[in-house]
């Protein structure tokens, strides 16, 4: 006698995990994990091993703000614009951002062999090299936090009805029936780029000559390694509201 009743398969979410990794999102999400690895790896590599150290930083540090940004402007042009991105530009994209987050951490060391050496409890431009380390170190990171920012807000207003770009710029003050609607998914957003923040305010204020305390320092290396943790988050917020709104 056939079994009338449907068998719940248990590798039904092994399969979805499976094809999130083969979509353009969940693409960029691999990318953004391992250079979230490499940021960590980087932490971990010995002080005498100075300038791998600076390399796998510099790499890891442009990955990051290059693919926090790629993520949110996929998310955007997803949810706000509904416009499906092609594998081609995709593809062009990761290459482009590996390709230029290498290039940006090898350049400046075949340019001055003693651009990198230890700096506080890290690797990094030495003193002397602060204009480097802004345009080189810092800016990204803002520039990706910034942007994100931004597009992540215009998101959040989108999703809960605050605002309409859709046959023109319309504002709703008061959308009761939206007011709470995806408000506290995007909290996780702001979460994850502020972990962004302190490690630029820090490089920032060391960069102008201030003293800078030690506890300090370490509290923002903190923060900057959460990354990997809070993007696991960040990744779970953007695959439920995909899943929701798209």
């Amino acid at each position: 006698m056939a079994n009338q009743f449907p068998i719940q398969r248990p590798y039904r979410v092994g399969a979805i995990e499976y094809v999130f990794f083969h979509t353009h999102l969940g693409t960029y999400a691999a990318c953004l994990l391992t250079a979230c690895v490499l940021n960590t790896m980087s932490g971990l590599i010995g002080v005498h091993w100075v300038v791998s150290m600076a390399v796998f930083t510099q790499i890891g540090n442009w990955s990051t703000a290059f693919f926090t940004l790629s993520i949110a402007i996929h998310t955007f042009n997803s949810l706000v614009l509904r416009i499906r991105q092609s594998p081609f530009v995709c593809a062009s994209t990761i290459i482009l951002g590996w390709v230029i987050s290498i290039i940006a951490a090898l350049i400046p060391f075949a340019v001055h062999s003693q651009i990198y050496g230890p700096v506080a409890i890290t690797c990094t431009f030495r003193t002397g090299f602060e204009k480097a380390n802004f345009l080189l170190h810092v800016l990204p990171i803002l520039i990706g936090s910034l942007l994100s920012v931004l597009l992540y807000s215009i998101v959040f207003l989108v999703l809960r009805g605050t605002l309409n770009i859709r046959g023109g710029v319309k504002l709703t003050l008061d959308p009761h029936q939206r007011w709470s609607k995806g408000s506290g998914d995007m909290e996780n957003y702001q979460r994850y780029v502020a972990c962004l923040l302190p490690y630029s305010v820090v490089q920032l204020l060391v960069i102008s000559n201030f003293k800078v305390p030690l506890p300090v320092v370490i509290c923002a290396f903190v923060f900057w390694n959460l990354l990997g943790m809070l993007f696991i988050v960040m990744n779970l917020v953007i695959r439920s509201l995909l899943a929701r709104y798209y």
